[in-house]
């Protein structure tokens, strides 16, 4: 069945490997001549500035080899007629970072490291990017105060995906099993449905999502990924070439991957070792609810003894660090050689705060609250932070009860071992998903949890779902204009709009609230 799958898989249009000839410009840059026909004549040419960014494109070469059609690249114009924007599961940011320092990528400005919730899991990013969180739960796998839910109905029926109402083209849910085990085919076949509703109608906006990219991860680790860029990177060349320069494109990934090979944890076989009842519902305080479904390097729990269960869990090997939410609502964060607590509080209510106040951030255009965070820390430090801070309290950035900005600590935080911990922990627990866990596990890197079926038929070469930065950083670029070095998922489309990235609704009939993605069909 799979084979005759694969048969009925599209391509798009494909775009040269390489150019026919690279040429030096007299400003320092470079023009680099394709031919896009397949005559050996050069047919169309990428002008790139001094600083490498493509800003001319050239078109249809006559025998003198001079260009009878120029179009400039000027970044911040607003009469693009098409503008795409492609969602790319599992991309981590330095991938990107390699590919666009290797010259791959060049119509884009440089791309911009965006840093994801925690959990790292795709509903929980997806939702927060277009503003539509909470999700129902961590995974569709999870309890609701009843019973444990079946996480294969949920996952069939998209129930925990808000995000997929703004998306015009994906593959369905249900095929997803395919694209796991074929990638590279599913991952061009993907790209020839982008490429096919962008060409229909003169104008307008797609928003497109692939799976496939993650799944070129998960069975062909760095490699995967590496091959899955290159093929990206033409096709978007193809497009600029397709409609003659006259489209601006987005990329935006939800998430990163760790890229090693990883075995299982068992939790629900590690918690019964601990003495723990595992039971699909909770009535004493010794009962636990482990959802195992998919593979990925975090996991929720549902106990009514979250404390206790926290503390003996992160003995195990394989755990990382254990949170979860303490009686006085605070965040409690341990590892097997220390604990602390993540305390939060909304700056504007603290009277003769001498915390400096956070300064806005933008999700859709809209000022974010202003929060401040404490690290308190009893044994250890479980979140490596103890340098960071020190370097705040000798800049004055803490104050004397020991409360920092929300928008210092992002700055200061973005490159820790987790980054951004205090801020994702607070989001983790506090309305990223309706049904909370009470524990919140992140794995070490090597380690996953999830379903033993799937388990038996995917590789592990590539893992998501902890707190660390090899899972946390997804990424974003657009051909429209040059965005913020480094930004929280939920700032992402706000500054997008800021450069002209999305359509605006003055200039679109359609807008980001429209109904559902129409799923188009594989065949």
């Amino acid at each position: 069945m799979a084979h005759c799958v694969g048969c009925s898989l599209r391509q798009p249009t494909s775009f040269p490997v390489a150019p026919i000839a690279v040429e030096a410009t007299t400003d320092g840059g470079t023009r680099t001549v394709y031919d896009t026909d397949g005559d050996a004549v050069g047919d169309y040419a990428e002008v790139a500035s001094y600083a490498g960014r493509v800003v001319e494109l050239g078109f249809d070469a006559g025998a003198d080899g001079t260009f009878a059609e120029t179009v400039w690249r000027d970044p911040g114009a607003t009469d693009r007629c098409r503008r795409v924007f492609i969602i790319l599961d599992s991309i981590p940011f330095h991938l990107v970072e390699e590919a666009y320092a290797g010259g791959r990528f060049r119509h884009f400005f440089p791309p911009s490291r965006v840093i994801v919730p925690f959990p790292v899991m795709t509903d929980l990013c997806l939702n927060e990017l277009f503003g539509v969180s909470p999700a129902t739960a961590v995974e569709t796998e999870y309890y609701d105060g009843a019973r444990l839910r079946d996480g294969w109905f949920g996952y069939a029926e998209s129930d925990n995906s808000k995000w997929l109402s703004k998306v015009d083209v994906n593959i369905p849910f249900s095929d997803h099993g395919h694209v796991y085990m074929d990638a590279t085919n599913w991952f061009d076949h993907e790209l020839a449905l982008f490429e096919t509703a962008m060409a229909k109608g003169d104008c307008g906006e797609t928003i497109c999502y692939s799976v496939s990219t993650s799944a070129l991860g998960v069975s062909l680790g760095r490699d995967g990924h590496v091959a899955g860029l290159v093929t990206l990177d033409r096709f978007c060349q193809a497009l600029m070439h397709r409609f003659r320069g006259d489209i601006e494109i987005t990329l935006v990934s939800d998430h990163g991957h760790n890229l090693r090979e990883s075995r299982r944890l068992d939790l629900r076989r590690a918690a019964t070792a601990l003495g723990y009842r595992v039971s699909p519902t909770l009535r004493a305080v010794g009962d636990v609810v482990v959802p195992e479904f998919g593979l990925v390097s975090c996991a929720g729990v549902y106990t009514k003894s979250p404390e206790r269960f926290a503390r003996d869990l992160a003995a195990v090997e394989g755990v990382g660090l254990v949170a979860f939410r303490r009686a006085d609502g605070d965040v409690g964060v341990v590892d097997r050689d220390g604990e602390a607590v993540v305390s939060v509080l909304q700056t504007e209510d603290r009277n003769g705060s001498s915390v400096p106040h956070p300064s806005a951030s933008l999700k859709d255009g809209a000022p974010s609250g202003a929060l401040a965070f404490r690290y308190s820390v009893s044994r250890g430090d479980p979140l490596r932070l103890g340098s960071i801070l020190a370097r705040m309290r000798a800049a004055h950035l803490v104050d004397q009860d020991g409360f920092a900005s929300d928008a210092d600590l992002r700055d200061a935080l973005s490159d820790a071992y987790y980054p951004d911990a205090l801020y994702r922990l607070h989001r983790a627990f506090d309305g990223l998903v309706k049904y909370t866990p009470d524990v919140l596990v992140s794995l070490e890197d090597g380690w996953y949890a999830g379903s033993p079926f799937m388990a038996q038929f995917l590789s592990e070469k590539a893992i998501h779902g902890n707190l660390n930065e090899n899972n946390s950083f997804a990424f974003v670029m657009s051909t429209a204009g040059a965005l913020p070095a480094t930004m929280r998922m939920d700032e992402v489309m706000g500054q997008l709009n800021r450069i002209g990235a999305l359509q605006s609704e003055a200039s679109c009939d359609r807008d980001l609230t429209r109904g559902p993605g129409n799923g188009l069909p594989v065949k």
